[in-house]
């Protein structure tokens, strides 16, 4: 399904939302874990010099596009539908019927609670079965023994990288889960692009507005954009 492309040394799928909602009901539907990460601007820029965690990552069933900043023009304008960032995940999300239980994995107790919040607002059925923060001091043991007794059907590890692949490839042998999701390094960008508006801009029925601003205000960012034409331009040089 879809095509890969080469992103500074990262395999990165190309497919539209209908292909990922196709692959998301086959993942949810297998006797084990499935991995998918979505990699962004800042994960490319940290994997810029560690290569063998570039093929490490390069391992999971499936990498997608975090920040649609990382998918050229080309792609972006060219092909129907395709899953541009995160906010596909979110979409899968809302699907009826797709995704029941959720357990989420944040770097912080704030954000972590804060990603809970978000992915309840985009459907109220989904059960948030369980959350850990890793800067708690939770045992290795105590965390899996709570996410298998949960037996959720999706795991959302939003940590940075390294942490992020460290943790699922040092845990994903003991999970009982279908599905391991990894944001990678966009944990901040999902909350302050989701956050619910102040209560006086819902009084005055203006959310879908103030949502459109916040979201436009980071995904149309010149620095990002600048940083990642810097990393592509040297990864090529360093190609040859």
């Amino acid at each position: 399904m879809g095509i890969l492309v080469d992103i500074t040394g990262l395999s990165v799928n190309v497919m539209t939302d209908k292909e990922l909602l196709g692959l998301m009901r086959l993942y949810l539907g297998n006797d084990y874990m499935n991995i998918i990460y979505m990699f962004s601007v800042d994960t490319c820029k940290r994997l810029a010099d560690n290569e063998e965690l570039s093929i490490l990552m390069n391992d999971a069933d499936l990498r997608l596009p975090a920040e649609k900043i990382i998918l050229n023009k080309k792609y972006r304008h060219t092909y129907r539908g395709i899953s541009k960032s995160y906010m596909s995940f979110l979409y899968m999300l809302k699907c009826k019927g797709l995704v029941n239980n959720l357990y989420v994995i944040g770097k912080n107790t704030k954000l972590t609670e804060m990603l809970v919040k978000v992915f309840v607002s985009q459907n109220e059925n989904i059960n948030i079965c369980g959350s850990h923060s890793i800067d708690l001091e939770d045992s290795k043991e105590s965390v899996v023994n709570d996410i298998n007794s949960h037996a959720p059907d999706i795991i959302v590890v939003a940590l940075d990288t390294p942490d992020v692949q460290e943790w699922i490839e040092n845990n994903k042998q003991m999970l009982n889960a279908k599905l391991c999701v990894g944001l990678c390094d966009i944990s901040e960008t999902v909350v302050k692009e989701n956050v619910e508006p102040p209560r006086w801009i819902r009084a005055m029925m203006l959310g879908r507005l103030y949502n459109y601003i916040i979201r436009r205000k980071y995904t149309e960012s010149r620095k990002k954009e600048r940083i990642f034409q810097t990393l592509l331009t040297e990864y090529k040089d360093k190609k040859g």
